[in-house]
């Protein structure tokens, strides 16, 4: 993995532009493994400058599921005011 390999700090998700809630179970297994490896997770809320987003994947009501269910995980949610 990247974060053992290479160094990396933390894994980051784009909702908006890859078309997936932060709460769909399919994410969970990276969940599983930031918290593991002990980083943060980062999400990108919101389609800054792009018309090839969707907003409703960043809605941050689709993290509270993730929140529950990985209370322990460090949450970040980027760009959470815009638009």
């Amino acid at each position: 993995m990247a974060v053992t390999k290479y160094g990396f700090k933390g894994l980051k998700f784009l909702p908006v532009y890859n078309f997936f809630f932060p709460n769909d179970r399919r994410a969970y297994p990276f969940y599983e493994k930031a918290l593991e490896l002990n980083v943060p997770v980062m999400f990108h809320s919101a389609a800054v400058g792009s018309t090839a987003a969707r907003m409703k994947y960043g809605h941050p009501m689709y993290l509270e599921d993730v929140v529950m269910d990985f209370p322990k995980l460090k949450i970040c949610i980027s760009h959470m005011s815009f638009p």
